[in-house]
């Protein structure tokens, strides 16, 4: 009986994690316009780091290595770009998840903040090792508009987990 409770436990939040990064990744796809383009929150990643922070035993290195994985094939990028980015930002959340849960919201958006920073940068240097250019004004508006969104993700994402 007990074991039937936790693997239907397990396989609802399992689902609740795949849905909604199914969601996010499905918001960053969406083709918009140029100048809504330009403020897209990274909606995928903060999603993802919601999960890192809430579920670190359920996602981890690994998954997030599969994770990008999957974006770069997606995005048709070199294999292995999201993966250092989205892995770097996922060591860097789970070296210090217990202290992030203590922070109020605004101090966890600084620090989701940075980390999707972090992120941006990994995929802009490669960019611009390879291209020459980068787009410095959607780099920064995307990273302003995640902080903006920080707050909103969490409570609807807290408000769906609670239910579980």
């Amino acid at each position: 009986m007990y074991v039937d409770n936790y693997l239907q436990n397990y396989m609802r939040v399992f689902f609740l994690i795949i849905s909604s990064l199914f969601v996010g990744l499905y918001l960053m796809l969406v083709p918009l316009p140029f100048w809504l383009d330009l403020v897209r929150p990274d909606l995928f990643t903060l999603i993802l780091l919601y999960w890192i922070m809430q579920e670190s035993a359920r996602i981890g290195i690994w998954v997030v290595f599969f994770i990008g994985i999957f974006l770069d094939v997606l995005y048709g990028t070199p294999c292995g770009l999201h993966v250092l980015g989205l892995v770097t930002i996922t060591y860097m959340t789970l070296k210090i998840y217990r202290q992030l849960h203590s922070f109020p919201v605004w101090q966890q958006a600084v620090y989701i903040v940075g980390l999707i920073a972090t992120y941006k940068v990994v995929l802009y240097t490669f960019a611009l090792l390879t291209t020459g250019n980068i787009d410095l004004l959607k780099l920064s508006l995307t990273t302003v508009s995640s902080l903006l969104f920080w707050p909103w993700i969490r409570m609807i994402m807290e408000s769906f987990s609670s239910k579980i």
